[in-house]
Order: structure tokens, then sequence, then C-alpha cells
């Protein structure tokens, strides 16, 4: 499952994040929005959560860091966490098989992942969030990212949080993309008090956007994205959001 056409653009310059935040990732989300989307989100962030190691990835420079075995958002099938390097070869395997690059201009090379890898840290250390890679928790693998990036490209939907996932084909069809885009919503809504949250995709890509309808999504408008512009089937888009309430 793909989603989006901005994962290359994590770049921050303005990290406001409720660092209050982080203790009520405890408890339960109980979101105020819309009922539709109250109904998406009824999932619960993980209440175990390895503080003393959440605090060491968000502060440390160190990109080898030990890998966490506490996700900080848990679901009943899926663990969210920060990145590490240990997560190269997997994603890059991911990021170089033309099924899942199918709505993005190319696949991409094992350097360019790590430099994905590498912006998802920075932007988890500044904004308290990412798209975050994801553990398949019985299969105890690594299959991909789901998670939250600040976007700032030109359009009249940014700037703007951004919700997006990719994952292994091997675990399509399963309802997991569903699953963890429920709870980063919920996290990103209920937990970071973000105001805003948008989901983008190529109008061609129907699968993601139905996923972003299933989360609790309500179609903002088509445009044409201008960081695809040298692509023509690529460049219409399609953009999603919420708002909290």
């Amino acid at each position: 499952m793909i989603c989006g056409c901005a994962d290359f653009l994590m770049k921050s310059k303005n990290p406001h994040i409720n660092q209050s935040a982080h203790q009520s990732i405890r408890t339960s989300i109980n979101p105020h929005i819309n009922q539709s989307a109250h109904q998406s989100i009824r999932t619960s962030i993980n209440p175990h959560i390895n503080q003393s190691a959440h605090q060491k990835i968000r502060t440390s420079k160190n990109s080898h860091i030990k890998k966490s075995t506490t996700p900080l958002i848990e679901t009943a099938r899926l663990g969210l966490r920060p990145w590490t390097m240990d997560d190269l070869p997997a994603m890059a395997a991911i990021n170089a098989n033309p099924e899942v690059m199918r709505y993005f201009p190319s696949v991409q090379t094992e350097a360019e992942t790590k430099a994905f890898i590498e912006r998802a840290q920075k932007s988890y250390e500044k904004r308290g969030y990412t798209y975050f890679a994801v553990d398949h928790l019985k299969d105890k693998k690594m299959i991909g990212f789901i998670g939250l990036a600040y976007q700032e490209y030109e359009s009249r939907f940014t700037p703007a949080t951004d919700i997006g996932w990719r994952l292994d084909p091997a675990y399509w069809g399963r309802g997991l993309a569903t699953e963890g885009a429920r709870a980063a919503l919920g996290f990103g809504l209920q937990v970071l008090k973000l105001p805003k949250i948008i989901s983008v995709a190529v109008r061609a890509n129907k699968p993601s956007i139905k996923v972003m309808e299933k989360i609790g999504l309500e179609k903002l408008g088509n445009f044409q994205h201008r960081l695809l512009a040298d692509y023509p089937t690529l460049k219409s888009c399609v953009a999603y959001g919420i708002e909290r309430r």
C-alpha cells in the first residue's frame, strides 16, 4: 500500500510541539471531531512507552541508536517507532520495488532511502513526529512506514502536516495501512494537538484514497502537484484532510 507524493519533503523550520503532550500518549484516544472521523480514530496509543528510550532517540545525533523494543504507537498488529539505520536494508528493498513505487516518479536507490531515513530522524527530533518505521508485531519484521510529516511545498492545502504510508507488498490487502493510519491520525490530533492533518495522493492511486476515506478524512479537492509537473501521469493529485475540533 502506498500513499502520497511528498515523502521526500520533510524539511522543518518551525518545530512547535507541545512537549507535555507526550505524557498524554499514555491514555487512549478520545477525539472531539466529527462523528465519522471519531469512529475511524477510536484506537489506543500504546500505554507502555519506554520513556528513556524515547528521550534517547529524540536527543541523540547518532544514527545508529540501538532499536527500542517498545513502539511509540502500538495497534493490535503494528508498532510505529522512530527509525534507526538498522532499518535501511528492508526499507531500501521496499523503495526499490516498482510495484510499490508505481505512483512515484521512480524507484529509489539505497542512498536515497538512507537520506529519507535521516530526514525522518531529524523530523522526529524537531517535531516529535515523522513517517514512523512500522514493525509487524507478530512477524517481528519492519514492513515500511506510516506516520506524519510537515509539508511546505506550494499548494492551497499547505503548509500542513501530512499523513502517509508505504508498506511491503507482502502485507497489502490485510487492512494494515488503515489500522496504522488510524493510530497515527489519533496521535497527531489528540496527543500532539495538531490543528489540521492532510493526505495527498495521485488521483489514480485508488487504494490509498480508499484508506484516506476509511480513517475519516474528507476530500478537500484536486490539484496539479507542482513538484510532479514533469510527470504528466502523476501530477494530477487529490488532497484529503481533517481539522481538530
